[in-house]
């Protein structure tokens, strides 16, 4: 029964360690990331997509994460053209 009790409590203390390392893996490494995304429908719309995240960590060693967001739009013909911008920070 106590031999019971201690592989139980070992257990626990195992999946606790293991619930919060398991966090601290998913998030992305510090530094600048950049992805480029550019595709035309069959109706002859482009579409060009550009995502920049910077990861980075305050001074309470919190991580910091800004993504800036750009997509335009030109769907065939002229002067229709749109632009979209976003930005976002995550703490």
């Amino acid at each position: 029964m106590k031999n019971s009790l201690m592989l139980f409590g070992a257990f626990l203390v195992l999946v606790a360690v293991a619930g919060c390392t398991y966090e601290k893996d998913q998030r992305p490494a510090p530094g600048n990331y950049r992805h480029y995304l550019d595709t035309t429908s069959p109706s002859g719309t482009q579409t060009k997509q550009k995502t920049s995240t910077d990861v980075s960590y305050d001074q309470y060693g919190r991580q910091v994460t800004t993504i800036d967001k750009t997509t335009s739009t030109d769907p065939k013909g002229m002067f229709n053209k749109t632009k979209t911008e976003t930005h976002q920070t995550v703490k």
